[in-house]
């Protein structure tokens, strides 16, 4: 990138959204390793939705706990913020 080229980008970072300022954050240095760890977790439960417990499909989600969503099997009632194993 050109200098010029730079120098119009970097003008424009203080019209950024708080949101879009915390995309060019990520990419710059990368998510904080907790964020990661979180958004791991919640990724392979959003896929697979099975209880840990008793392995019914029936899990749904139940507010958040620690930053993770919890959730509670209709099966067998139990909760969980873990991913299944």
């Amino acid at each position: 990138m050109d200098a010029a080229l730079f120098r119009a980008w970097l003008a424009g970072v203080d019209e950024l959204t708080l949101e879009q300022r915390q995309e060019v954050h990520e990419l710059l240095f990368g998510r904080p390793p907790e964020a990661e760890v979180v958004a791991s977790i919640e990724d392979r439960m959003a896929s697979e939705r099975r209880c840990p417990h008793c392995g019914s499909n029936g899990v749904v989600e139940r507010g958040r706990a620690n930053g993770l969503r919890r959730y509670r099997c209709k099966a067998c009632g139990k909760g969980s913020c873990r991913v299944p194993g």
